[in-house]
Parts: C-alpha cells; sequence; structure tokens
C-alpha cells in the first residue's frame, strides 16, 4: 500500500498541477476578454456621451469661419453638462447673428441718412461751380443746413459709439410732470 499511496499522491499531484494550468489559461482569457469588452463598452459610451462636445467643437470652427447660422444639434445621451453647454452654445450663436444683422442693417441706414446731405452738397457746389446757382446767401444757408445735418448725425453716431463702449451710461429717471406743467402754467397765465 505505501508505493500505491506514493503512485495515488503524484497522480493526484499531476492532476492538480493539469488543473492549476487550466485554471491559469481559463483566467487568463477570461482577463482579457474582460477587458476588451470594457474598452468596447467603454469606447462605445464615451462616444455617446461625449458625441455633444464634438458637435459643439464642429459649430463654434464653422461660427470661427464666419457662419454665424452654426448650431450645435442635440445629442440623444448628452450629460445634463453637455446639453447646458450646447443651448448656452445655440443661444450665443443666435446672438451673434442677430448683431451682425443689425449691425448690417443700420449700416446701410447710416449710408442712406449721408448719401442725402452729401448728395445735396456735391450737386449744389457743382451748380455753384457750372454757374448754374449764383454763390448768394441763400445758398450759402441751405448748405450750411447740409453741413449741420452731417454734423448731427456724425455727433448721433459718436454717442452710439460712446453707448456702444459703455463710456457713456443713461441715467433713465422718471420725470416729474406736475413740476413741468406747473412752469408751463405760471409762464402762460403770467
Amino acid at each position: 500500500p505505501p508505493d500505491q499511496l506514493r503512485v495515488l499522491m503524484a497522480a493526484q499531484r499531476d492532476i492538480q498541477a493539469n488543473l492549476q494550468i487550466r485554471a491559469d489559461v481559463a483566467l487568463f482569457f477570461f482577463t482579457i476578454t474582460a477587458a476588451l469588452g470594457a474598452f468596447a463598452v467603454g469606447a462605445f459610451l464615451l462616444r455617446r456621451v461625449g458625441g455633444g462636445l464634438n458637435d459643439v467643437a464642429a459649430a463654434a470652427r464653422a461660427v470661427a469661419e464666419g457662419r454665424l447660422d452654426a448650431r450645435a444639434g442635440s445629442v440623444r445621451f448628452a450629460s445634463i453638462e453637455e446639453d447646458q453647454l450646447t443651448q448656452d452654445f445655440n443661444a450665443m450663436a443666435e446672438a451673434l447673428q442677430h448683431a451682425d444683422r443689425e449691425l448690417k442693417d443700420s449700416t446701410a441706414a447710416i449710408a442712406h441718412e449721408l448719401r442725402t446731405p452729401l448728395t445735396v452738397l456735391s450737386g449744389r457746389l457743382h451748380g455753384i461751380q457750372d454757374g448754374v446757382f449764383a454763390a448768394g446767401p441763400d445758398q450759402i444757408d441751405s448748405l450750411i443746413h447740409q453741413v449741420d445735418s452731417l454734423t448731427r448725425l456724425v455727433e448721433d453716431l459718436r454717442t452710439l459709439s460712446l453707448v456702444d463702449s459703455h463710456q457713456l451710461v443713461l441715467d433713465l429717471a422718471r420725470p416729474e410732470v406736475s413740476d413741468h406743467l406747473f412752469g408751463v402754467l405760471n409762464g402762460l397765465l403770467s
């Protein structure tokens, strides 16, 4: 029996060694499979969750290139922060587009307002130069009137630029109408 016991113990050691090798191989393959699976799921989730940032970045590049109508789209699996960033970016782009439109409209309006007195001035001066109009007091008064109109327009533009640059602050207050009415009534009754 001792020889059989030794043979039996040797066989058991071989079986345990074989089982240990198989367990190590199985653990190795399980670890590799789990790591690859976790990487795949992580990459998928990162694309889904981080996709909103890519869309905002693409829209920001488009706005930087001058396409002010570019907007970032909403993403299905976006986080609260990504969704808020997308909304804020789109609001900012909308405000930029609106400001650009207003600038173009106001520039056209200013050009139109400046063109009229300049056309009158130019026509009158050419008329005087060509002898069509006499350079009398009436013509000079008319020219001075046009220059005054241009001066007012330029001063209005200057005021607007001061307001836009926050160098001129308007102090809005309610007027006391009763004080003005008493002043007018006293003037009428006097």
